[in-house]
């Protein structure tokens, strides 16, 4: 019996600039995901945005995921992923809160 390899991740993203890894917070967001869950991915650089017109999105065995949040998500459940499983109620809640504060009021 052979084991089955893990699904083809490719993050398309801008090309990175010399000083910063990318200048869109959602960029940097999911692919510093895919780093800490140890999703492994390729990168592909470019301008070509989904088929809803996002950037960054994921092509996943080549299905399209896109819109960071999403994306999060869709890996989340494809890889079982669970980063926060070591927090207890009050400090999810502080996370959730500081998320929900970058997220919506730092763009």
């Amino acid at each position: 019996m052979c084991a089955r390899n893990p699904p083809l991740v490719i993050l398309h993203i801008p090309q990175r600039s010399k000083v910063i890894p990318s200048l869109s917070p959602f960029c940097l967001k999911l692919e510093t995901f895919l780093r800490m869950a140890n999703v492994p991915y390729q990168i592909s650089y470019g301008m070509k945005r989904s088929k809803k017109g996002k950037l960054p999105w994921l092509e996943v065995d080549g299905e399209q995921v896109d819109d960071s949040n999403f994306c999060v998500k869709y890996l989340e459940g494809l890889f079982t992923i669970h980063l926060d499983s070591h927090l207890n109620s009050q400090e999810l809640a502080t996370s959730y809160a500081f998320w929900k504060m970058l997220e919506e009021n730092t763009y």
